[in-house]
């Protein structure tokens, strides 16, 4: 039996993540983590899964929610902010055990 070089929880469970704003709002962001191929549905936890903005005075916190898809999963999250700025924000999932912080800025 050959051993494999990697397993699951080594390898980064996180493709990638995006925010992208509406076409229609751009106050309104969609904000996914794209999961790796290799990460099963059983393996994260969206209660513990949230994103924030702050900017401009005011904060946005909202959950993420967990979708099955073919042939990667991932987290979503749908937020407004109130007004256009720049804003910071942070992104906090546990995928596999292991915590996903990721921050930044976005300009709305």
């Amino acid at each position: 039996m050959e051993k494999c070089d990697s397993s699951p929880c080594d390898r980064d469970p996180v493709r990638e993540v995006t925010i992208v704003p509406s076409t229609k709002d751009p106050l309104s962001l969609t904000v996914t983590i794209h999961l790796a191929d290799h990460v099963a549905s059983c393996c994260v936890n969206a209660d513990e899964a949230f994103v924030e903005f702050h900017g401009g005075g005011h904060h946005v916190h909202t959950a993420f929610e967990f979708r099955e898809g073919r042939p990667d999963h991932f987290f979503v999250a749908a937020l407004t902010v109130p007004a256009p700025g720049l804003y910071s924000y942070r992104i906090f999932a546990k995928i596999l055990g292991h915590p996903l912080s990721r921050e930044g800025t976005f300009d709305v």
